[in-house]
């Protein structure tokens, strides 16, 4: 089908058809595409007949320490085929799954191609990565059906996955590689990351936490008179930078509802200042402001208070969890005939959530246990229900325990809740 319009190259010229042109550009644009394939097939091919032949094994087991043993195994079995110790070096181009491939056979690619070294061992990294860990994906690219730059995309993510992290996107994304965009990529990268490597994605967690970091150039800010600025940069934790948004979005829309006439880009660099002073809630002069105002409150628009298998009780009205809290409490053991001398043990999460609402339910937790805990200075023990959750123990219940574990001293004592132990043990 022709397409392109008529056009006029000069003035009462006559009319000029392009459809021919662009109908060519379109022609010329998918000839490139299929060179493209074909040279990374052809890569692919060249990587194959530059290989032992072994597939590598997962080398990097928990916490990524790598098998040494698994290294020499692989470069013995290049001399046994080749005869050439200490000539030739084998490179690990892929994850794990795929062949180890010879140094040489890099170095001779990216000079037949006028590419650098590491241009040519990454184009030859991807080849192997798509063909030996990506199988689907690899034959939608044989099958002409994706771009070489696609697969590229997804190879870069997936070079550092394990091989079942690695199939399990090749078997999500084959059937929609040649649209998913860069950002849904990711999200599976991350998400096979997550459920086949637990400990790498916790040891990355861990990482990035100790980075954290808020900086003020103070040092080099200048100023004349009343006018001056100051740079500011930094990494927060995620839940943090979502309060803090909401926060900084709030109180800029409370300046405009004052009448500020600044952009908005100045008024969250304002919103900064009023929560640097503490200053939550602006105060507006009339009284149809006043019904503008909102009040600063980071914590989700819904908020439960749950007894495990025994009631549960949630309250779906925005910023008014302080006041509710509570009396939702009060109903929840009302529902099952309680009273709050009757519990055994109070647990709070530890968020994510404003530094405000924290506060207040980690709060309320604490009264109730004080209210009814001895009044002796006895131990307070809490029990690890898991990451970011402790529960803390009615003193009688954990002298109990401790009897009992005098009494036994062999299997360890603890507290079963809703089919789940936790034992109870020495605080680290």
């Amino acid at each position: 089908m022709a397409l392109g319009h008529q056009d006029h190259s000069a003035q009462d010229s006559v009319p000029v058809p392009t459809g021919d042109l662009l109908t060519s550009i379109r022609d010329l644009d998918k000839a490139a595409d299929q060179a493209d394939r074909d040279r990374f097939i052809a890569i692919a091919e060249w990587a194959e007949r530059h290989t032992t032949g072994a597939l590598l094994p997962d080398l990097y087991g928990t916490f990524g320490l790598p098998d040494d043993d698994a290294h020499t195994e692989a470069e013995n079995a290049w001399v046994s085929r080749f005869g050439m110790p200490g000539a030739d070096t084998m490179l690990e181009l892929a994850g794990p799954g795929a062949p180890e491939i010879s140094e040489f056979a890099v170095i001779e690619l990216a000079a037949a191609l006028g590419r650098s070294t590491d241009s040519g061992r990454m184009l030859l990294s991807d080849a192997v990565e798509a063909r030996y860990r990506l199988p689907k994906v690899w034959q939608r690219l044989l099958d002409g059906q994706v771009q070489v730059w696609r697969v590229r995309r997804v190879t870069d993510l997936t070079r550092a996955l394990s091989q079942e992290a690695a199939a399990f996107v090749d078997a999500h994304l084959a059937h929609v590689v040649h649209t998913a965009s860069f950002t849904t990529v990711k999200r599976l990268v991350a998400e096979a990351a997550a459920r086949f490597d637990p400990e790498g994605c916790e040891m990355e967690e861990i990482d990035t936490a100790a980075t954290l970091h808020v900086t003020l150039d103070l040092a080099t800010a200048w100023s004349i008179g009343t006018a001056n600025g100051v740079h500011l940069s930094g990494l927060l934790d995620r839940a943090d930078a979502e309060e803090l948004e909401h926060a900084i979005r709030t109180i800029a829309d409370q300046l405009a509802a004052a009448g500020s006439q600044d952009c908005l880009d100045v008024r969250r660099a304002k919103a900064l200042g009023y929560l640097s002073r503490g200053d939550l809630t602006l105060d507006l002069a009339s009284s149809v402001e006043e019904a503008r105002q909102r009040r600063l409150e980071t914590t989700k628009p819904t908020r439960q208070v749950v007894l495990p298998s025994h009631a549960e009780q949630r309250c779906e009205e925005q910023h008014v969890h302080a006041s509710n809290l509570l009396p939702m409490i009060d109903a929840a053991l009302a529902s099952v005939g309680w009273q709050a001398s009757d519990l055994e043990a109070v647990a709070v999460c530890a968020g994510p959530g404003s530094y405000t609402g924290l506060r207040i339910g980690t709060s309320t937790a604490k009264g109730i246990c004080h209210a009814h805990a001895d009044t002796d200075d006895g131990p307070r023990p809490y029990l690890h229900v898991r990451r970011g959750l402790e529960a803390l123990i009615a003193r009688s219940v954990y002298y109990e325990l401790m009897n009992l574990a005098l009494e036994d001293g062999g299997e360890p004592v603890g507290l079963w809740s809703h089919g789940t132990f936790f034992p109870l043990d020495r605080a680290r």
